[in-house]
């Protein structure tokens, strides 16, 4: 089985493979990967394997656009209720996105994805 990439977030390696069951109605089972250090949760999908693969691209994807020393930053703020420093970070996070969206589309079309 493929390898699960750590947490983007909180750069934990201990991650669950969850089944969500469904029962009656026809429902197919699916799977999702969860962090129990921060929360994050991967796409769900009908295996494990594809579980995993939409992690580990996921994980690929974040990291380029995750600062961890301005997201602990944030949330330092947030604890302090610095609302106002928290907002002007947050923004800069999203142009953060906007600016490397660029970069996310060419990535994912040279892995041979969907073009946009």
């Amino acid at each position: 089985m493929t390898k699960i990439s750590s947490c983007p977030f909180c750069n934990n390696s201990e991650l669950v493979l969850h089944p969500i069951v469904v029962t009656g109605g026809g429902g197919a089972d699916s799977r999702y990967i969860h962090c129990d250090t921060c929360g994050a949760d991967g796409p769900q999908s009908f295996s494990a394997a594809e579980a995993i693969q939409a992690w580990n691209v996921r994980s690929i994807i974040t990291s380029h656009i995750h600062d961890e020393s301005g997201e602990a930053r944030m949330i330092e703020m947030l604890r302090r209720e610095d609302m106002d420093h928290a907002a002007d970070m947050m923004q800069d996070l999203v142009d953060n996105i906007n600016v490397k969206a660029d970069w996310i589309e060419k990535t994912i079309a040279d892995m041979g994805g969907p073009e946009t």
